[in-house]
């Protein structure tokens, strides 16, 4: 039946989760680039144990499905990045090498982007 949504103890632990990975989310989208991860993590300490045990056994399963992704087809990459940037809650040292990693990334990508621009400016028509 459309629209009809279960209640009652077992989801209300489910819809409280998805609400917090709502919010996290939308933090994280708002933080600036080369402190997103860093600003994750901080906030990330500040949640239960059970939270900070699900997050790394949530991201080492997509670290392990990312690495089997890479060898059938599939987006491993980015499942595996999906994963790392998990546990970059709750590793301050990894944290800060993704925001290195994102500030680099953008960096590369706007050459890229540029350059693509460019070539396609002097191709005649």
């Amino acid at each position: 039946m459309a629209g009809i949504r279960p209640t009652g103890p077992p989801f209300a632990f489910v819809e409280a989760m998805l609400e917090s990975a709502k919010h996290e989310w939308k933090s994280f989208k708002e933080d600036e680039a080369g402190e997103r991860f860093s600003n994750h993590h901080r906030r990330a300490q500040r949640k239960g144990l059970a939270g900070r045990i699900a997050r790394v056994a949530i991201g080492a399963l997509l670290i392990a499905g990312g690495i089997f992704l890479l060898f059938v087809p599939g987006p491993g990459l980015l499942v595996m990045l999906f994963g790392v940037a998990l546990l970059a809650g709750e590793s301050r040292w990894l944290a800060e090498r993704m925001d290195r990693l994102e500030i680099a990334a953008r960096r590369t990508w706007r050459r890229v982007r540029t350059r693509i621009r460019r070539r396609r400016s002097r191709q005649p028509t």
